[in-house]
């Protein structure tokens, strides 16, 4: 038989997962979340998540995940609500940098990753907008272009029929 759990505490009878995430937030330090068991195979380091912070939701970044079987590092945590992202935002290693540069300029460990992170991924906890790259096509006109490297351009395009900006 196993005990009864009361709603709402993780069953630690088995190793749970303790998520470090620093929030998008000015706290001086990180903060510890559990990983509930069905967001547990996409918490991966550098993923935004959505955690409690008081009596709001707030972003955050993943830093660390290590499992624990000690019944008293769990308790008292809140789980996390969500992951955000399909892939991670940065890598593995990038971690220790944001925790150094933090430490070194005296700064939140979320708004330096938040900082360094394009514009729009911290807010209110949406998925990131997916930008979609444009594709130019040549256009029927009389005359060439006065410059070689436009006519260059010209002629790749007549020869691909299309291509994007970043060719």
């Amino acid at each position: 038989l196993r005990p009864c759990v009361e709603k709402g505490e993780p069953d630690l009878s088995e190793p749970v997962l303790i998520a470090e995430v620093a929030v998008a937030a000015p706290l001086e330090k990180t903060l510890s979340y559990l990983v509930p068991p069905e967001l547990a195979p996409r918490a991966v380091v550098g993923m935004r998540l959505q955690v409690p912070l008081g009596r709001r939701l707030a972003v955050g970044f993943l830093l660390n995940v290590e499992s624990s079987s000690d019944d008293d590092a769990a308790k008292g945590l809140k789980p996390i609500r969500d992951v955000l992202d399909d892939e991670p935002l940065f890598p593995p290693h990038m971690a220790s940098f944001f925790r150094w540069v933090a430490g070194y300029y005296c700064h939140s460990p979320g708004e330096t990753i938040r900082t360094a992170m394009p514009a729009g991924l911290s807010g209110k906890g949406r998925k990131a907008p997916v930008l979609h790259e444009t594709f130019y096509r040549a256009l029927v006109r009389d005359g060439q272009p006065s410059g070689s490297k436009q006519r260059a351009i010209l002629d790749l395009l007549c020869e691909e029929g299309e291509a994007p900006l970043s060719t």
